[in-house]
């Protein structure tokens, strides 16, 4: 004779047979289906055909043991929240020194709340200007007041900012994630009152998928939570052009400037002269006091074999 505890389960495992047999019939339905994704008439969605299976099994303990009926509320109440949005930027900082200014960026983000999440800086290499370029993290709320910020750095010649609305998205993941939780707990106390190998390794195979889908939309769901929070801008900062050269002034003063700067002018190139010549005249001077004596030696035979013989 089956003890009620015993009858119990049975009921459960009937619910959850009942739940992957309609899984198995909505996947075969599915595929036949002419692509809407519908389930075929007369059988119930996957996920909730499970869940009502579970449902049911989990009043009738609840029954069984307090004698009475005990519904279970799973229609919720929607309530309103806020619009999340996720903004991400672009902007292009000109400064004099490219590498204080990055320095100086970050420190404004850090002070903002934010972070550095990635920076590459180039050296300046012959006419190539030095450049920096950063991938900030700021809190969505300090956007705009960080951006004016960094315009007293330098002169920022691009900004773009774009802002899109997840909040459907958002929805969505959180409304999976409190039925994934429902049914992974409900699976638990499933789990808990079977007594037979073959229920056991059923509720504990479907229990190990759930958990995992569970896992990865709860990490979906706190990354776009993360790029909600955080604003991506994207920095790039470069060196500006060379200054100006200051007006000359006119008349005398502006002629003797000029005559001047000609003077100095004159004085670098003669310099620049010497210093290309001077090695010229150091190898030419060697080679005049080796050439000497041997100058000499030639005019001195030469001047021998013209003189008569004595004898």
């Amino acid at each position: 004779m089956r003890t009620p505890r015993n009858r119990r389960v049975d009921r459960a495992v009937a619910a959850l047979c009942a739940g992957l047999l309609a899984v198995t019939l909505a996947g075969c339905g599915a595929d036949a289906a002419d692509g809407s994704g519908a389930a075929p008439e007369g059988v119930a969605a996957p996920e909730a055909a499970f869940e009502e299976g579970a449902a049911d099994a989990a009043g009738g303990r609840a029954a069984d043991e307090d004698g009475g009926e005990v519904g279970v509320d799973v229609s919720g109440q929607e309530q309103d929240i806020d619009r999340e949005l996720v903004t991400t930027g672009e902007a292009t900082l000109v400064v004099d020194d490219p590498f204080a200014a990055a320095e100086e960026v970050a420190e404004l983000t850090e002070k903002a709340g934010g972070r550095v999440e990635s920076r590459d800086e180039t050296a300046a290499s012959g006419e190539e200007p030095g450049s920096a370029w950063l991938t900030l993290r700021i809190p969505a709320g300090e956007v705009t007041a960080t951006l004016d910020a960094f315009a007293r750095l330098g002169e920022v010649t691009e900004r773009s900012i774009q802002t899109v609305d997840v909040t459907g998205q958002a929805r969505d993941l959180d409304a999976r994630i409190a039925a994934l939780e429902t049914s992974t707990r409900r699976l638990t106390e499933l789990l808990a009152d079977a007594d037979r190998t073959a229920d056991l390794i059923e509720i504990e195979r479907e229990l190990s998928d759930r958990q995992a889908t569970l896992d990865s939309l709860t990490g979906e769901r706190e990354l776009l939570s993360d790029q909600v929070a955080m604003s991506t801008l994207n920095l790039s900062i470069r060196a500006g052009q060379a200054p100006v050269a200051e007006a000359r002034p006119e008349g005398f003063l502006g002629g003797l400037a000029a005559g001047w700067d000609g003077l100095v002018g004159t004085f670098n190139v003669l310099v620049l002269v010497l210093g290309a010549l001077l090695p010229w005249a150091a190898v030419a001077a060697v080679l005049f006091l080796i050439a000497r004596p041997l100058v000499r030696r030639a005019r001195a035979n030469r001047r021998r074999a013209t003189l008569p013989d004595p004898s």
